[in-house]
């Protein structure tokens, strides 16, 4: 398991709506999570807690070993989906701030030490502590 820190981050007016929807923050980069649980527990805007994010594939794509240094979250359009553009790191997908698991990048030694993009369906959040 990778935990992050992040800061719960409140949503913006017209996106309340969306219950399952939660906004972090590490150093000033932001993701649009997805909180699959509902909160077994009391959360609170500005704090910030230990998380772990699972990235969710619903339909496989193999992830791109791309040629050049691009390390971004960019979100497609208003919904969950997201391309990831980061470097991976002793199996470990390292997209700006934030940290993620994936399997193909834990089995296959061909992923190490490249810039990969890998699109995905959704990020879920799993609130692991509170830390302030």
């Amino acid at each position: 398991m990778i935990e992050n820190i992040a800061t719960l981050i409140e949503p913006k007016q017209e996106d309340k709506g969306i219950e399952e929807l939660c906004i972090l923050e590490i150093n000033n980069q932001r993701l649009q999570v997805f909180d699959s649980w509902g909160n077994m527990h009391p959360l609170y805007f500005g704090k910030k807690y230990k998380v772990e994010l699972i990235l969710v594939q619903l339909d496989y794509e193999e992830p791109e070993i791309q040629n050049f240094d691009h390390n971004e979250a960019k979100q497609i359009g208003s919904t969950f989906f997201y391309d990831l553009y980061g470097r991976v790191e002793n199996g470990i997908f390292i997209v700006g701030n934030f940290k993620f698991e994936w399997e193909d990048f834990e089995d296959d030694p061909m992923y190490e030490n490249k810039f990969v993009k890998l699109h995905v369906d959704r990020i879920i959040v799993d609130f692991l502590e509170e830390l302030d």
